[in-house]
């Protein structure tokens, strides 16, 4: 299924059940079924990973940029804060012993501790949009590419095989570096990509195109000298 992890990760974000307990003198708390802060928290940055591998092996976000966007703002409208800082959640249900109680009959250490699992789970929404915003920030482009499909194929190639760009972790590929060239011109993925760039490597000597880019930049270069 296509996002699995993404959907994952916002059906966490869009409801907030509490449930205090008490165990002696210390309150107990369960934040959508998680026991502790720390386990809370460590729940997201696992989620954060698996989203984060899942949109790098899609060839292509063009199709669920817009989906994505829409959701992530959707998801945002669900945490009420003031000054920046959430102080509720849209869905929120609290308990305390099993009855239904609001956030201002409770306690303010219990009160306090509802605000620091919020603050986690507003944290992890930014964090989300931060991690989606990776591999959309290309998508839309404002420019249009003037020549050919196969142009564009053979100077990314070219680009990428020399070594003049160089992904900034080892998950980057040549696939997603193809995906940010063309989505900057909002132009879909081809099918067969690699099929594309085999046809490329089977001409004994450059094509017309660079050749001419060659040729043309020379010429721009030499007038703006002259």
């Amino acid at each position: 299924m296509p996002l699995e992890a993404f959907h994952h990760y916002l059906n966490e974000l869009t409801y907030a059940e509490v449930y205090f307990s008490a165990s002696g003198n210390k309150p107990v708390c369960h934040f959508n079924h998680y026991r502790s802060l720390q386990q809370y928290s460590g729940s997201y940055g696992r989620l954060s990973l698996a989203v984060w591998h899942e949109l790098s092996r899609l060839p292509s976000l063009s199709d669920y940029q817009n989906f994505i966007r829409i959701k992530l703002q959707e998801t945002g409208k669900m945490f009420l804060g003031e000054s920046g800082k959430p102080v509720s959640h849209r869905h929120i249900l609290i308990y305390h012993n099993n009855l239904p109680v609001l956030a201002e009959e409770l306690t303010p250490p219990l009160r306090h501790l509802l605000s620091a699992y919020l603050n986690i789970q507003c944290s992890a929404w930014q964090e989300l949009c931060k991690i989606c915003e990776q591999f959309l920030s290309a998508y839309p482009g404002y420019y249009q590419w003037q020549g050919k499909m196969v142009d564009l194929l053979e100077l990314g190639d070219a680009i990428w095989s020399t070594g003049q760009v160089a992904p900034l972790t080892n998950e980057k590929t040549k696939t997603r570096f193809f995906n940010c060239l063309l989505g900057f011109f909002n132009i879909a993925m081809p099918s067969q990509l690699y099929r594309s760039l085999g046809e490329i490597g089977k001409k004994s000597q450059l094509t017309p195109f660079l050749l001419r880019l060659l040729r043309e930049y020379s010429a721009y270069r030499t007038k703006q000298e002259g």
